[in-house]
C-alpha cells in the first residue's frame, strides 16, 4: 500500500510540477485543497524548509503567486 504524501511533500510536488510546464488552473485547485485548515504563516514555513532543502527560490515564487491569489479570493469572499 501506497504511503500518503505529508502536506510539505505535497506542497514540493505541486512546486515541481509548476516548475515543469503544468496547468496553473489545474495546480491552483490542488493548491486551495491542500491549504485548507493551513495558517499563511504554515506555508511560509514550508516554503523555508524547502529553500534550505535546496529548492530554488524561483520554483517558490511560482507557487507563491497561487497561494497569493487563493487568500485573497478568500478573504473577499469573507467580507461579502
Amino acid at each position: 500500500m501506497k504511503k500518503p504524501l505529508g502536506k510539505k511533500e505535497t506542497l514540493k510536488n505541486i512546486i515541481k510540477r509548476l516548475h515543469e510546464g503544468a496547468d496553473p488552473e489545474k495546480i491552483k485547485e490542488e493548491f486551495k485543497e491542500l491549504i485548507k485548515g493551513i495558517e499563511s504563516a504554515d506555508i511560509a514555513k514550508i516554503e523555508e524548509e524547502l529553500i534550505k532543502e535546496g529548492m530554488p527560490q524561483e520554483e517558490i515564487h511560482k507557487l507563491c503567486d497561487v497561494h497569493i491569489a487563493l487568500f485573497k479570493e478568500s478573504i473577499e469572499k469573507e467580507k461579502i
